[in-house]
C-alpha cells in the first residue's frame, strides 16, 4: 500500500510540473492549400466567344501549359526520316507504343523499328486521329539505343508523331528515361498564328517523350479557358454562396500568341482593389497577394489587352499566401510564454507594490488533485504508524 501512495504522490508531482507544458501554445499544422474558385457557386462574364468558351472554364482545373502545347515532332521537310533512342543504362522493353498526330500533313504510312538486339517491328500506317498503335514484342529485348523509321506520303511535306513510349515488365515507360535524336527537326521563326516568338523548338525531338500526346490530353475544341467576345476591357465574376477569406489569386493568360492581358484589377465584395501586371503570355500563372479580406464575390477587370479575344486559362483563389514561385508563405506564430501562476505581477495590485496570484482553471484543477494525493498519503501514514496498536 505503502509503495502505491508513494508512486500515487510521484505522479502528482509530475503532473504538477506538467502544467507549463500544457499552458504553452501548440505550433500551427499548415496543410496543403485548397484553391477556392472551384466552389463558386455562379461564373459571370461580360461576354463569352461561345460555350466552348464559357466563363465556368477558368476554375475547371485545367491550364494549356507549355509542354501540353509543345508535344508533338515533326521532319524538317523529310517523307523518310529515323528516331534515335539512346540509354545511359541498358532497359528491357516488352512493347512500344507510338502515337501519330492528329493531322493528316504529317501522317505516317509505314514504321519499322529496330532493337540494338536485332529485333525489327513494323507499325503499319498511324491514324490520322493521333490514336496509340501498340507493338507487342516477341520477346523481351534489352537494349542501350533503339531507331524508329519512319516513312510518309510524298503528297504530304513532312512525318510527325506525338509520342512513343517503351515498357517494361513492370508496366514501367522506359522512353522517359531516353535521349532523344531524330535525322531531322522541324523549325519555325515564331512567326506562326500558333506559335509565340519566345518558343523555341515547336516541334525538336524530345517532344516525343515527354510525357504528352494529342490523343491523351483535352483537345483545341475544348481549350478549357474563357474567352471574351471581341473585347479589350472584359470582366468576369466569381461568386460564392457564403462569404471566403481570400490571401491570393492565381491568374493564368489564354496560350495563344493572339490574346494577352497586360494588366487588370481584382475586385472584391468588401470593396478592395488590387491591380495586377502583365500576364506571361503561354499560361505561366501569376501569383497576386491579397490584403486579407473577406468577400462573397471576386471579380477581374481588364484594364490593357492584345489581340481580338482576351480571357483566362484559369483563376485560382487561396486563403493562403503564396510567393512568386507559388510556394505557400508559412507566417510562424511566436509561442506565448507561460506565466506562473504563483508570480506575482503588477497589475491589479493590492496597493502594497504585489498583485495576488492570477490562476486559471487548469491551476486550480491540479492543484485540488495535488492537495487531494497529500491529504491521502498523510493519512495512510497516520493510519500504519509503527507505534499504534489496534484494539483487541
Amino acid at each position: 500500500m505503502k509503495k502505491f501512495l508513494t508512486f500515487l504522490l510521484f505522479s502528482l508531482l509530475l503532473i504538477y510540473t506538467a502544467i507549463p507544458v500544457f499552458a504553452g501554445t501548440l505550433p500551427t499544422a499548415h496543410g496543403k492549400a485548397e484553391n477556392l474558385a472551384p466552389s463558386a457557386s455562379e461564373f459571370y462574364a461580360s461576354t463569352e466567344y461561345n460555350h466552348d468558351y464559357r466563363a465556368a472554364r477558368v476554375a475547371d482545373g485545367v491550364v494549356w501549359d507549355r509542354d501540353m502545347r509543345l508535344r508533338n515532332w515533326v521532319s524538317n521537310f523529310a517523307v523518310e526520316s529515323t528516331v534515335s533512342f539512346y540509354w545511359e543504362e541498358p532497359v528491357t522493353a516488352t512493347k512500344m507504343v507510338v502515337y501519330g498526330m492528329n493531322d493528316t500533313k504529317f501522317r505516317v504510312l509505314r514504321g519499322i523499328l529496330m532493337t540494338e538486339d536485332g529485333g525489327e517491328y513494323a507499325t503499319g500506317a498511324l491514324p490520322v486521329d493521333g490514336a496509340p498503335v501498340e507493338v507487342v514484342f516477341d520477346k523481351p529485348h534489352t537494349m542501350s539505343e533503339a531507331h524508329l523509321v519512319l516513312t510518309g506520303s510524298r503528297a504530304n511535306p513532312a512525318v510527325g508523331l506525338s509520342e512513343v513510349e517503351f515498357y517494361n515488365e513492370a508496366g514501367e515507360n522506359v522512353a522517359r528515361l531516353a535521349t532523344v535524336y531524330p535525322d531531322s527537326e522541324y523549325t519555325t521563326d515564331g512567326n506562326s498564328w500558333d506559335v509565340p516568338a519566345d518558343w523555341i523548338g515547336w516541334y525538336i525531338g524530345i517532344n516525343i517523350n515527354n510525357g504528352w500526346a494529342d490523343y491523351t490530353v483535352p483537345k483545341l475544341d475544348d481549350q478549357h479557358e474563357w474567352a471574351c467576345l471581341g473585347e479589350q476591357f472584359p470582366e468576369i465574376m466569381l461568386s460564392w454562396d457564403e462569404p471566403i477569406t481570400v490571401g491570393t489569386v492565381v491568374l493564368s493568360d489564354r496560350v495563344n500568341a493572339n490574346d494577352w492581358i497586360l494588366s487588370g484589377t481584382l475586385k472584391f465584395s468588401d470593396g478592395t482593389e488590387v491591380p495586377f501586371t502583365e500576364l506571361a503570355n503561354y499560361g505561366e500563372p501569376l501569383y497576386v497577394d491579397i490584403p486579407d479580406c473577406v468577400t462573397e464575390s471576386l471579380t477581374v477587370s481588364v484594364t490593357e489587352s492584345l489581340g481580338p479575344n482576351p480571357g483566362f486559362a484559369e483563376i485560382e483563389v487561396y486563403t493562403e499566401h503564396f510567393d512568386e514561385n507559388g510556394n505557400v508563405i508559412v507566417i510562424e506564430e511566436e509561442e506565448e510564454e507561460f506565466e506562473d501562476p504563483f508570480a506575482a505581477t503588477t497589475e491589479e495590485s493590492d496597493g502594497y507594490g504585489a498583485a495576488p496570484p492570477q490562476y486559471n482553471v487548469l491551476s486550480y484543477v491540479l492543484l485540488g488533485i495535488f492537495a487531494v494525493g497529500i491529504l491521502l498519503v498523510l493519512l495512510s501514514l497516520r493510519g500504519s504508524h509503527p507505534g499504534r496498536k489496534e484494539p483487541a
